[in-house]
């Protein structure tokens, strides 16, 4: 499972919305929005990370983290949802 921590770097950067993030990166709505809403950050560009890293000052393992589902264990039998 990803988990995405975009929110609370954007707060350490006094960035406090979409808007302001658009500008400090350069993405789009699309984009900054499936961080913002956690949604789809699997199908997310390696490029579009590292605008946001290099924008709110921080390494990728700031803005994220991977953490493997138990052996044998679907994000459905866990009671998560799964982000795709």
């Amino acid at each position: 499972m990803l988990r995405c921590f975009i929110l609370y770097r954007m707060a350490d950067q006094g960035l406090m919305g979409i808007k302001q993030l658009m500008e400090a990166t350069g993405l789009s709505r699309n984009a900054v929005v499936k961080l913002f809403q956690n949604q789809n950050v699997r199908t997310l560009k390696l490029d579009t990370l590292l605008k946001v890293c290099d924008a709110l000052h921080c390494k990728l393992s700031d803005l994220m983290e991977y953490e493997p589902e138990p052996p044998g264990e679907t994000p459905e039998e866990s009671g998560e949802e799964q982000n795709n």
